[in-house]
C-alpha cells in the first residue's frame, strides 16, 4: 500500500574510522551487534510509552506500534512510522489522543535510540525527518527481498546531505512534517523540535532526557565520548566543525531547567581555532 509515512534517517559520524576497528575482529562486531541490539530492545516503543497508556490499553497499543520499523545498514538508522498502519479502534480514547501518543512514543524513540547511539559508541549523529509517500512490503510474510520505495525516505537522506554540507552535527526536519503535525494539533512539537542559529529546524536528540532522573548519568558519558573525540582530532578542521556544532547543542541543553546539568557543560574554546 502506498501512503504517507514519517522516515527518519540517521547517520553515525566518523563511522569509516570505526569501520576500520569493527573489521578488523569478528569478536569486535559481534560486541557492536550486541550493543545495537541492546539499544534496539531496551528502547521499543511499549518500553518507553507504558505510563501513558492504561493497562486495558497495552494490547491495542502493542498491536500499533508494532508498524514501528528500525532498519540498520552499515552506518545508518532508518526508522519508519507508515501513518496507515495507525489505528483508531481503542475505545477509551479518541482518535487525535491516539495519533498524539504514537507519534509521541516515535519521536520518543528516535531520541533515546540516538542518545543511547552516542553514549555507548563515542561518536555523534547527523540525519534527517521527513513526512512523504511510502511503500514498503512485508519482508515477513510475502518475500525474502525487503522493497522500500519512499519520497520520505529520499527527502530524509537530502536533509542529512544539507546537514553536512554545512557541518552541522543535528537531524534537521522538513516542512513537510512540520505542516501535518501542526494540522493535527500535535502538542509535543516544542518538546521535539527546536530553530538553530540558521532557522533551520532540528530534532532535540535530548527530549527523551527532559526530567529523568538518568539524565545525568547518561550526559556524563556522552561528555566524555565527546570530550575524547574532541581531542582526536583537533587537527581535523572537517570532524572538529561538526563536534563544535553539537557542543554548543549540547551546552544549551544541559543547562535547561527539565535537564539541569550544567555542571556537565563541554569546555569547547580550547577547540576553537
Amino acid at each position: 500500500m502506498v501512503a504517507d509515512a514519517i522516515v527518519g534517517f540517521v547517520d553515525i559520524l566518523g563511522y569509516k574510522k570505526l569501520l576500520d576497528i569493527l573489521l578488523s575482529d569478528v569478536e569486535t562486531i559481534r560486541t557492536f551487534e550486541g550493543i545495537v541490539n541492546d539499544i534496539i530492545i531496551k528502547h521499543a516503543p511499549p518500553h518507553e510509552t507504558h505510563e501513558l497508556i492504561s493497562e486495558e490499553d497495552q494490547a491495542y497499543y502493542k498491536e500499533v506500534f508494532s508498524a514501528f520499523n528500525t532498519r540498520i545498514i552499515s552506518d545508518t538508522f532508518i526508522f519508519t512510522l507508515p501513518l496507515s498502519k495507525i489505528k483508531h479502534s481503542c475505545s477509551t480514547r479518541n482518535k487525535s489522543d491516539i495519533l498524539h501518543t504514537i507519534l509521541f512514543a516515535y519521536f520518543y524513540r528516535i531520541a533515546s535510540v540516538c542518545v543511547a547511539i552516542i553514549q555507548k559508541t563515542e561518536h555523534i549523529l547527523r540525519g534527517g525527518i521527513s513526512l512523504g509517500l511510502h511503500y514498503e512490503n512485508d519482508f515477513h510474510h510475502q518475500s525474502d527481498v525487503q522493497l522500500l520505495i519512499s519520497k520520505a525516505y529520499v527527502s530524509a537522506h537530502q536533509l542529512e546531505r544539507k546537514a553536512s554540507k554545512a557541518k552541522k552535527a543535528t537531524i534537521l526536519v522538513d516542512n513537510s512534517l512540520l505542516d501535518y503535525l501542526a494540522k493535527i494539533s500535535f502538542p509535543y512539537v516544542d518538546v521535539f523540535f527546536y530553530k538553530d542559529v540558521d532557522g533551520d529546524i532540528c530534532f532535540d536528540f535530548y527530549s527523551c532526557l527532559n526530567n529523568n532522573p538518568e539524565a545525568a548519568k547518561i550526559l556524563a558519558k556522552v561528555q566524555r565520548g565527546v570530550t575524547f573525540n574532541l581531542e582526536a582530532n583537533k587537527n581535523d578542521d572537517e570532524a572538529l566543525r561538526n563536534l563544535l556544532f553539537f557542543v554548543d547543542y549540547h551546552n544549551k541543553q544541559v543547562v535547561k531547567s527539565t535537564i539541569n546539568c550544567s555542571h556537565l557543560i563541554i569546555d569547547k574554546a580550547k577547540y576553537c581555532h
